[in-house]
């Protein structure tokens, strides 16, 4: 299994005009699952730095043992984690010029690294291998300016039944909360391993391959692009989510 260890990079969109001042932080570890297909999915792992993340722990841990049991994750999971479906769970992937988003999320836990929670989730979507390369492009973001996610860290399996790549690629537009270098895009090149081409598809053109597990991101389903409160809380919760952001009145 190949293991990349990356600097933090910036996964935020910025205007043109505006630094906005994101004030929650957020690391961001992602695991892919390959199979003879293709992209099984991935997990991704957001662990909630500062004021935001201090204060779940002290909030949600109703036991004080340093653990999230069943009852406590749905819980958080409850509060201050479904809300983010309204921003498309940050997460976006772009597939022959279009764009597309997570239709549904599984398996949500929390863990707890160095006393700041860790959400973890996985994102179904079948990302096919086929005879020539296909592009995908990843990138984790929060187009409300809120929320700055720094990606650290990425697993990135082996598979003998398909050829696969994950490359960075800079994208000026987004800003870190965590590293002056990081403004990245994951551009994942994959194909299978040792297909020949056969007489029936000799010279044809291949048809697109439309992700599995994924809506097309339109007008209808777009996240909210503004917010002065925090994008994880649901109607009601009140729970501290760090500094004000100077750049709302």
């Amino acid at each position: 299994m190949k293991k990349f260890i990356l600097y933090t990079f910036t996964l935020l969109f910025i205007p043109s005009s505006l630094y906005a001042h994101p004030h929650i932080n957020i690391d961001l570890n992602i695991e892919f699952e390959l199979d003879e297909n293709g992209i099984a999915g991935f997990w991704e792992n957001w662990i909630i730095l500062n004021q935001f993340g201090e204060n779940i722990c002290n909030n949600y841990d109703f036991n004080n043992d340093g653990t999230f049991d069943t009852a406590e994750t749905l819980r958080v999971k409850q509060d201050l984690f479904d809300n983010s479906i309204n921003y498309n769970f940050y997460t976006y992937i772009e597939y022959a010029d279009n764009m597309y988003i997570p239709s549904q999320i599984s398996n949500f836990s929390i863990d707890v690294f160095d006393n700041s929670p860790a959400f973890r989730f996985f994102v179904p979507c079948k990302l096919k291998a086929e005879q020539n390369y296909n592009t995908y492009k990843l990138t984790i973001r929060d187009l409300s300016r809120y929320v700055s996610f720094g990606l650290k860290y990425i697993d990135d399996p082996l598979n003998k039944d398909i050829d696969y790549s994950i490359a960075i690629e800079r994208d000026d537009e987004f800003y870190s909360h965590s590293n002056i270098f990081g403004n990245a895009v994951l551009v994942i090149n994959i194909k299978k391993n040792n297909l020949k081409e056969t007489e029936e598809h000799k010279g044809q053109t291949e048809q697109l391959t439309i992700p599995e597990h994924l809506a097309l991101l339109t007008k209808e389903n777009m996240s909210i692009l503004e917010t002065n409160s925090n994008p994880f809380t649901a109607s009601g919760i009140r729970i501290n989510d760090g500094n004000t952001n100077p750049f709302y009145s």
